[in-house]
């Protein structure tokens, strides 16, 4: 890696999901002008191709009902809101094409960014008062690019529109031969006609243009290897958080561990200091396992949770502590405590065979074990 990179100067690192949500917080995110275009002329083009005849003549009925001033209304025949709803109800198929527009503006923002509101954004930003950096924008590669862009756009679409009128240009000059209903209904379809061939060579641009912005919008959130490591530090570095997952994750533990005390076979106690859980399961092959361990307070919650689940509690002091120290929860007992964990088992065995209370206390006699175990390190 380079000193660059070292120094966390270069931006070669993709944008975290914590850098992703606060650009889309910022209003940074990712947008396609062309496939806007696209959208928003391809809606209406397709509802004009298949309503327009209707709605060129409803609309011709409803300026031949404005102009007109009809007896009816000034006879009291025809009241003035039926004569008002026949002259504006076709107005109603020209706002629901206009309204398919917006649909389409909105639905390529969702298609590339999902829905985002955010009010914040709405408001006025005296930072785009600067005349330096608006410079900057105007001038800058990026406006350049949008330059270059829209250049081959007007080209290219003006050359698709002369093909089509070309195309059909006779139609076009055969509209002035016909009667004015259908003029007009032609005149409808041939702009559909047109609409929708535009908005498909639109399409063209817009498969180029979206991978484009795609690239570009990561790379504009792309983050040094310094605010990679800033990051994690405002995170998962702070000490406070560290801590709190810490306590988070041994409470989670500790919860665990109480639930596993109720399976247990006995919990072999010090008896006010340690408390140990043993769980035997014959048709598994292995040693008996230690499901909870504790000291203190836990040890004592062990002890609680035991008694109401009427599992034993044995005292035996020096196996208390050398299970304690010897062993890790989830693990098996060491060899060297077989033969006193067997002793114990089996003595509580016999007791659950007569049904006898789960609180046997110091029943049995102490239990030996190896020389030392009960006074070594505790095992982490």
């Amino acid at each position: 890696m380079s000193a660059g990179n070292d120094s966390g100067q270069e931006k070669t690192h993709d944008a975290t999901p914590k850098r992703l949500e606060d650009a889309r917080r910022e209003g940074q995110v990712l947008q396609s002008r062309e496939l806007t275009s696209f959208l928003v002329m391809t809606l209406p083009s397709t509802a004009l191709l298949v309503f327009g005849p209707y709605l060129v003549a409803g609309l011709g009925r409803c300026m031949e009902a404005g102009l007109r001033v009809s007896p009816a209304i000034i006879h009291g025949d025809q009241s003035l809101g039926q004569h008002l709803y026949t002259v504006l109800s076709p107005l109603a198929g020209l706002l629901i094409v206009m309204l398919l527009g917006v649909v389409g503006g909105i639905a390529s923002s969702c298609l590339l960014s999902g829905m985002l509101f955010n009010p914040s954004l709405a408001g006025f930003r005296f930072n785009r008062l600067d005349p330096i950096a608006g410079l900057g924008r105007m001038f800058g590669p990026t406006a350049l690019m949008e330059l270059v862009k829209s250049f081959i756009k007007a080209v290219w679409l003006l050359a698709v529109l002369g093909t089509v009128l070309w195309w059909d240009f006779a139609g076009i000059l055969a509209i002035s031969h016909l009667d004015r209903p259908a003029a007009l209904a032609q005149t409808a379809l041939l702009v559909a006609y047109g609409l929708l061939i535009m908005s498909l060579a639109t399409a063209l641009i817009a498969l180029i243009d979206v991978p484009w912005q795609i690239w570009d919008h990561g790379k504009k959130l792309r983050m040094s290897l310094q605010e990679v490591r800033d990051e994690m530090k405002e995170t998962d570095g702070r000490p406070e958080v560290k801590a709190r997952l810490r306590q988070i994750a041994q409470e989670l533990s500790r919860r665990r561990m109480m639930e596993d005390v109720k399976t247990a076979d006995v919990v072999v106690t010090n008896p006010t200091h340690y408390s140990v859980a043993i769980r035997y399961s014959p048709e598994r092959a292995g040693a008996p396992l230690v499901v909870a361990k504790g000291r203190d307070e836990v040890a004592l919650r062990i002890r609680e949770v035991a008694a109401e689940a009427r599992v034993p509690l044995l005292e035996q002091p020096p196996l208390a502590r050398a299970l304690y120290f010897h062993t890790a929860i989830g693990e098996e007992i060491p060899a060297a405590l077989y033969g006193a964990v067997a002793q114990v088992l089996a003595f509580i065995f016999r007791l659950r065979a007569r049904g006898s209370s789960a609180a046997v206390g110091s029943a049995l006699a102490t239990i030996a074990v190896p020389e030392g175990m009960d006074r070594r390190e505790e095992v982490q």
